[in-house]
């Protein structure tokens, strides 16, 4: 089987509806910072707060406390540009965990059980680029 690479391996035991063996060996099925994935009405979450805080998001969406509740939103945070060795370097973009409204403002929210130095870069950015727009980062 020349040719194979671990994902196209892997994704053939998706296909199949089976444990991938390359997986299980390798241990890769363990999350970066220790987080469980979680199924919570059909939908898997990155981790168990995250879950949490959909349920909580749910409660206040039925109650009409909150309005518009959408997943894993998408923010621009620089363009893509050419420098001037004329090297192309791509957009650079932001998925928050939650948005919704409420008391119409847009509302962000990013769960966090570790903040990275990448996500202090992002939340400058974002807080820089989307001033009328609340963050709120949940712990």
């Amino acid at each position: 089987m020349t040719g194979w690479t671990t994902a196209l391996v892997a994704g053939q035991y998706r296909k199949l509806g089976s444990k991938n063996p390359l997986q299980a060996a390798c241990g890769t099925g363990r999350q970066k910072y220790g987080a469980q994935k979680t199924t919570v009405d059909g939908i898997v979450f990155a981790s168990k707060a995250e879950a949490r805080a959909y349920q909580t998001l749910r409660v206040l969406e039925v109650a009409g406390k909150i309005f518009g509740l959408t997943r894993q939103p998408r923010f621009l945070l620089q363009e893509k540009f050419t420098d001037g060795s004329g090297r192309n370097h791509r957009a650079i973009y932001y998925q928050a965990d939650f948005m919704f409204q409420r008391d119409l403002k847009d509302v962000v929210i990013e769960v966090k059980g570790y903040e990275t130095e990448a996500w202090k870069l992002k939340e400058k950015l974002f807080r820089s680029r989307y001033p009328n727009t609340t963050l709120e980062v949940w712990k």
